[in-house]
């Protein structure tokens, strides 16, 4: 029945269809998400940005979580199915992080701002991402339903935990539940990467939190110069960090968790010095 589904959407096969849902399929990818919530956190909405990035690190540790406790494999090599930007599907199937990740983040953004036009933007968002996880042949329908219901749940409990207590006492006990759960389940690099991120993320809001306190900036222009000084910084340190990992495999967790802590937490210090 799933692969039928697959085949039925996939008979629409078309040049431009093909660009639009790999542009969808990378709302849920670094190139875009990473740029976007350091804008949000840095520049518009702090306490929103800081939500968002909750949510989407706490529903990473959890789509790792029931990957590797289903290990279902992926569509590939199925008859009549051709799969695309396979570089993009890593780790097992169910459920699709990709649709996770889009439900986390902009059904979170809808969440937190209640405004019927972000609404929207997250309905077509979340149902173009499963879709095009689907169109491009590297999950299954199941996968993509799931990943919408688990990124839901996950915007809903962290917007819980954000409203009850902004602290980092919740965030902090969160975590240390998770980190158990990893231990015990995990074993994907990309469920220990979800942990470090998160892990990295608890570490810089309790810095900044405690000791940092960045205002945002007052007009479009300080906001540019916020974001630019950000991104350079931020790149100045991935690259050492890229290499590193490169050279030493076993260290990429505690690299990308690193930078997800200076991203959050030093990097807004470095705002403050500059006066932007």
């Amino acid at each position: 029945m799933q692969l039928d589904i697959l085949r039925f959407i996939q008979s629409f096969t078309h040049p431009a269809l093909d660009i639009l849902f790999a542009g969808f399929s990378m709302l849920s990818e670094p190139i875009v998400i990473v740029p976007l919530l350091a804008l949000t956190y840095w520049c518009i909405d702090k306490r929103m940005g800081r939500y968002l990035l909750f949510s989407l690190c706490f529903s990473l540790c959890i789509n790792g979580i029931i990957k590797d406790f289903f290990k279902a494999p992926r569509p590939f090599g199925e008859p009549g199915i051709t799969s695309r930007r396979i570089w993009s599907a890593t780790g097992h199937s169910f459920p699709s992080g990709h649709t996770q990740s889009a439900a986390a983040i902009w059904g979170g953004a809808s969440l937190w701002a209640k405004k019927r036009w972000l609404t929207g933007i997250a309905i077509i968002c979340v149902i173009g991402v499963g879709l095009s996880r689907l169109y491009l042949g590297v999950h299954y329908p199941a996968d993509a339903l799931a990943g919408a219901l688990a990124g839901f749940f996950c915007a809903a409990t962290a917007y819980w935990i954000i409203m009850k207590n902004d602290g980092i006492k919740s965030i902090v006990w969160l975590g240390l539940l998770l980190a158990i759960a990893i231990l015990w389940i995990g074993e994907s690099k990309d469920t220990f990467f979800a942990l470090a991120l998160y892990i990295g993320f608890s570490a810089g809001s309790w810095v900044e939190q405690r000791y940092i306190h960045f205002s945002l900036p007052t007009n479009l222009r300080q906001s540019l110069h916020r974001f630019t000084l950000g991104l350079a910084s931020t790149g100045l340190i991935f690259y050492p960090i890229y290499r590193l990992k490169e050279l030493h495999p076993g260290l990429a967790p505690i690299c990308y968790g690193f930078l997800a802590f200076y991203v959050v937490g030093p990097c807004t210090a470095l705002f403050k010095k500059a006066h932007v």
